[in-house]
């Protein structure tokens, strides 16, 4: 199985960086799967702003797991 020549690759953004669609690599269900095991194993938050001074909590959820600090 060769999950990356199956179709032609797309580059979704051309300025600082790259990011590549792989269309069909997983099949609904398991798409489905996955969306449903980090929704629920990630520690979600809502990201926060200061924008002149005022402290906003806004409604995008996000999760660092970069660093251990």
């Amino acid at each position: 199985m060769n999950l990356f020549n199956q179709h032609t690759i797309k580059n979704l953004i051309h300025k600082d960086g790259m990011v590549n669609y792989y269309p069909n690599m997983l099949t609904h269900d398991e798409a489905s799967r996955y969306f449903d095991l980090l929704l629920q194993k990630i520690v979600w938050e809502n990201d926060e702003i200061n924008i002149f001074g005022k402290h906003i909590v806004t409604k995008r959820k996000v999760a660092w797991y970069g660093d251990s600090n």
